[in-house]
């Protein structure tokens, strides 16, 4: 489902190191020194952001090292990221000096809030760097033992020297690399994402159409190169892009039939009907605490009685799409408009941390809602386009029913595969608590909605 992210702006301390983090970037224009800052907004890469701020603004070409969004001293929040240069002998701007990182921490006038993120910093750098092997992306240097196995695996072709990295971490990164031929792009994923690098290895090699190729793989980095999917990105698209998505998500679909179990074993989650009926029981039960938790309305708090009328619904809308005996295909739980690509001769999907084997039309209905999120409007021909490869396998009748109750069990089905639901923890998290309240008052919506239409009242 679509999440709301409102662009604010949050502060940012920028930790800028050269010379394997040996040396810092300190403003010294001021009686009392201090480390630079950002404004940053929330809702864009912040990887990404950084990176074009810091070179528009101190001619730096930096790659991240890790961004650390929880430091606080003196009860103040001051998140931090921690960036190294490409080059080793940039000049200091004026008003600012590369100081050793020792002598930070001894007799210049640097803040002492500034001095003690700098030793949190020192301490997270120590470890990344004594556990490089499970932090790859945490130690200085690393950029330049990424680019060389890239240039290695795509030769002949070579690197430019450009690249945009637009997620950073100690264990994860997304890195856009310029070629002399096309751009290629470098993924890595850590924990509770790890498995996506398997899934992605899968889908190229089982469905080869509907994904980038995949280049080369690197293992002990949790990552992969591929070609940059051609086309134009769906969020930066017409509505006829968003009719030519649908119809390419249903042969993709399509095609995936047979394929489940090699995805399966590959790592996506499993969402069977049979398994989402399973859960309504134990989910409804943990949504009745998390409602008990909620201090006030609005937004609504749905009553005891409430959550039981909507987990009946849902038993019904499973038992009922059970019925009609659609074939489990494979599934994107994140299908958001920045995950496919659509060209002409065919449509590319991106992102499968939140693949699943499952009923296919819970996928739809996520790509329906960002339509109607993107354009105003997910229409009767972007509908269309999406049943009409299915008309060989289902039924008339069982498309139009199946699409009636798929609402409701799509934002179940969205709710479940987040496995969070299950901790022992959720009511240490507020956010996470709320998360799922949200998604079960939409789940009363849709289980209304679906009454409502079934139930019309007579004229």
């Amino acid at each position: 489902m679509v999440r709301d992210n409102p662009l604010e702006a949050t502060q940012y301390r920028l930790v800028i190191a050269r010379r394997g983090a040996n040396e810092i970037l300190i403003s010294t224009d001021a009686p009392e020194w201090s480390l630079p800052s950002l404004e940053i907004m929330r809702g864009e890469r912040l990887a990404e952001q950084i990176a074009r701020s810091i070179q528009k603004r101190y001619a730096f070409r930096i790659y991240c090292l890790w961004l650390n969004r929880s430091f606080a001293t003196h009860g103040v929040s001051c998140p931090y990221a921690v960036v190294a240069t490409v080059a080793d002998h940039d000049d200091a701007p004026p008003g600012m000096a590369w100081i050793g990182l020792c002598e930070a921490f001894s007799h210049l006038p640097l803040r002492r809030s500034h001095q003690a993120l700098l030793r949190q910093m020192t301490h997270e750098l120590e470890r990344h760097v004594a556990n490089s092997g499970a932090n790859p992306f945490g130690r200085p240097g690393w950029i330049d033992d990424l680019l060389a196995w890239v240039e290695r695996e795509i030769a002949p072709s070579r690197l430019t020297g450009n690249f945009d990295q637009l997620q950073a971490g100690p264990t994860f990164n997304l890195i856009r690399i310029e070629t002399t031929r096309a751009a290629v792009w470098f993924k890595a994923t850590g924990q509770p994402i790890a498995h996506e690098r398997a899934v992605t290895l899968a889908l190229a090699r089982l469905l080869p159409d509907f994904l980038p190729r995949v280049i080369a793989h690197h293992p002990t980095w949790n990552g992969w190169l591929a070609e940059e999917a051609s086309g134009r990105r769906l969020d930066h698209s017409i509505a006829r892009d968003w009719v030519a998505a649908a119809r390419g998500l249903a042969e993709m679909q399509i095609a995936s039939r047979g394929l489940t179990d090699a995805v399966l074993k590959s790592g996506a989650k499993k969402l069977a009907l049979l398994d989402l009926g399973n859960d309504i029981g134990p989910f409804f039960e943990r949504i009745e605490e998390l409602m008990a938790l909620q201090p006030s309305e609005p937004p609504q708090i749905l009553s005891r009685t409430q959550i039981g009328e909507l987990a009946n619904s849902l038993t019904a809308a499973c038992e009922e799409l059970e019925h009609y005996r659609w074939p489990d295909t494979l599934g994107h739980l994140d299908l958001n408009p920045g995950n496919v690509f659509v060209a002409s001769e065919r449509c590319c999907f991106l992102d499968w941390a939140e693949a699943y084997v499952g009923h296919p039309l819970f996928t739809f209905e996520y790509l329906s809602e960002h339509a109607r999120r993107s354009i105003g409007q997910a229409d009767a021909a972007m509908e269309a386009a999406y049943l009409e490869p299915w008309r060989s396998h289902v039924s008339s009748e069982v498309l139009v029913r199946s699409l009636a109750v798929s609402p409701l069990l799509a934002v179940f089905a969205y709710a479940v595969g987040d496995r969070r639901w299950r901790s022992a923890d959720l009511r240490r998290s507020p956010w996470v608590a709320r998360h799922f309240r949200s998604l079960a008052r939409r789940a009363y919506r849709e289980a209304i909605r679906l009454h409502t239409r079934s139930n019309p009242c007579p004229t």
